[in-house]
């Protein structure tokens, strides 16, 4: 498997997680992501971590930007909406490596992905 710093990190997270015997990790277009039951739960893509927040997901990208005074300063978000063919997808979030550099907030991107996958079925 690819790895990369903030990969190895995200790894040595899940690792820690209750539901940590349940990931499989897999190649997705672009990185590398992790699922659960089926369903793709977070990852890292270009460099920046992937999660799926579901579409209340926007509330957490705003608390980002107005935490960072992104907000404000018109500053590239550290927090955004994926792309992908095109358009903004409504579920999927990238956050910036330099926002996840230490451990806690990096769990806490990963524990609210893995609140939002819980809702999900099994794929």
């Amino acid at each position: 498997m690819p790895t990369t710093k903030l990969l190895d990190r995200v790894r040595a997270q899940l690792e820690t997680m209750d539901a940590a015997a349940g990931f499989t990790e897999k190649q997705i277009v672009g990185g590398t992501g992790f699922l659960i039951r089926g369903n793709l739960v977070c990852g890292e893509v270009g460099g920046a971590l992937l999660v799926r927040l579901g579409k209340e997901g926007g509330a957490f990208v705003r608390f980002a930007k107005a935490e960072a005074g992104q907000a404000r300063t018109g500053e590239a978000p550290s927090v955004r909406r994926m792309m992908m063919g095109g358009r903004e997808s409504k579920n999927w979030f990238l956050v910036d490596a330099d926002l996840v550099r230490t451990k806690k907030p990096l769990r806490e991107w990963l524990d609210r992905a893995m609140e939002h996958t819980a809702t999900l079925p099994d794929a």
